[in-house]
C-alpha cells in the first residue's frame, strides 16, 4: 500500500499550488533525483504497459486493483437484485468484460449498436 502514495505523491507534484512548490520540489528531487524538473514529469511513467520507470509498475498495479474492484461491485449488485448501468471508459470495460461473461453467461439480449462476441 505505500507504494501507491508514492504515486499519488507524484501525481500531486503536477497539480499544487505555488506556495507549495518549494517544498515540493525539494521532496519530488529526493523521490525522484532523475527529474530535473518536476512540473514536466514524462508522460512515459504513467502507462501501465510501459516500463523503465517504478511508475509504470505501480499504474498497472493501479489498474488491476481498480479492474478487480469495477468486478466484484458489478457481481455483487447483480447478485443481489440491482439492476445495474455501468458507465466506465471503453479502455476500461474490456478488462472485467470476460470474466463477467464467465461469472453470468452471455447477455440474454443483444444491445442496438454492439456486436455480439465471438466464443
Amino acid at each position: 500500500m505505500l507504494r501507491y502514495g508514492w504515486l499519488l505523491l507524484m501525481l500531486s507534484c503536477r497539480v499544487l499550488a505555488t506556495a507549495q512548490n518549494s517544498e515540493l520540489g525539494i521532496v519530488c528531487k529526493n523521490l525522484f533525483p532523475e527529474l530535473s524538473d518536476w512540473h514536466q514529469v514524462p508522460e512515459e511513467w504513467f502507462g501501465p504497459r510501459k516500463s523503465g520507470h517504478y511508475t509504470n509498475e505501480l499504474a498497472g498495479d493501479s489498474g488491476n486493483f481498480r479492474n478487480r474492484y469495477i468486478f466484484r461491485l458489478l457481481v455483487d449488485r447483480v447478485r443481489r437484485g440491482d439492476r445495474v448501468l455501468a458507465v466506465i471508459g471503453s479502455s476500461h470495460v474490456v478488462v472485467p468484460e470476460p470474466a463477467l461473461i464467465k461469472e453470468f453467461g452471455l447477455p440474454l439480449q443483444k444491445v442496438k449498436g454492439l456486436t455480439p462476441i465471438a466464443h
